[in-house]
């Protein structure tokens, strides 16, 4: 598994956290913010299988990454997914959001108790490992896949997971399937409202440069108050901290029974408003974060 950005957040002080938390008002799904979600099933008959089983592995999901990888016999230049690995764990009103197997481990411990959801993804599938967290120890593991026939017919696609499933699992295997699963999915296109963008933390691309970035939800109602988004060609420090009337967060949403997936990126504008920003102590502290990269 491979990622465009590093599994870290770095805050406004210069610290490195292996999370950022988020408010939620939704309810009833884990929401996961993807910014390169990348499972294509426009138009294509997709199949749904659930997995549930017990495991005491606390590294099950990095050596079920590594499993998946072997038994899918891939060669030498080939990947078996790319830039995925984003999570979310739903504790009451809270969100911790991160990415990564290291960075999930890392930010367990913070957690008193709560719903876990680890995605995976690329072209022609895209599966999410789910856990009740309870004092920081997953529970009771299960798995969503959701393949189509893009590319490939299902049965290869599912085999070396089905593969990897059965090599890990310490229980019985309860097993449910559906071939005409739904995913009800959605465009949006939101015009923010007037005044400045700048980020919360980052997750630098390389050691250098601004990756996606945690932004105050000033554009809908996406169920949480921040947002961790791409620009649109990428982040640059001069996209901050300019006075606009236009900024668009603009993607796609997919439910998946009780994931909500968002994937978005920030339109910037062609012009900015003439009006010069008056800088506070706060936006101040936030300006000395994206200077310190280069880009």
């Amino acid at each position: 598994m491979i990622s465009m950005h590093q599994p870290f957040f770095v805050m406004p002080d210069g610290s490195r956290s292996p999370y950022f938390k988020l408010k939620t008002d939704e309810k009833r799904a884990v929401i996961v913010q993807d910014p390169y979600f990348g499972f294509d099933f426009e138009s294509y008959q997709v199949l749904k299988e659930e997995y549930s089983f017990h495991s005491d592995n606390q590294k099950f999901i990095s050596d079920f990454t590594k499993a998946c990888e072997r038994n899918s016999s891939l060669g030498r230049d080939q990947v078996l997914w790319a830039s995925t690995g984003y999570w979310s764990i739903k504790s009451g009103d809270d969100i911790y959001i991160g990415l990564g197997a290291e960075a999930l481990n890392l930010t367990l411990p913070y957690i008193h108790a709560g719903r876990l959801v680890f995605c995976l993804d690329n072209n022609d599938f895209c599966l999410f490992i789910k856990r009740d967290v309870k004092n920081g120890i997953p529970m009771l593991i299960e798995i969503d896949i959701y393949a189509s026939t893009l590319y490939r017919p299902w049965v290869e696609i599912l085999e070396p997971l089905r593969k990897t499933i059965s090599e890990m699992a310490e229980s019985q295997i309860e097993k449910g399937v559906d071939t005409k699963t739904t995913i009800v999915s959605k465009t949006f296109h939101d015009y923010g409202q007037h005044g400045l963008v700048f980020p919360y933390a980052i997750s630098p691309i390389g050691d250098q440069h601004i990756g996606p970035s945690i932004i105050q939800n000033h554009f809908g109602s996406f169920g949480v108050d921040y947002l961790f988004t791409q620009a649109k060609g990428g982040w640059l420090k001069s996209d901050f901290f300019k006075p606009s009337q236009c900024f668009i967060f603009s993607g796609s949403q997919h439910q998946f029974n009780d994931v909500k997936l968002i994937r978005g990126m920030i339109v910037l504008p062609f012009k900015y408003t003439d009006v010069k920003p008056v800088f506070t102590k706060e936006l101040t502290h936030y300006r000395n974060l994206v200077e310190s990269f280069s880009a």
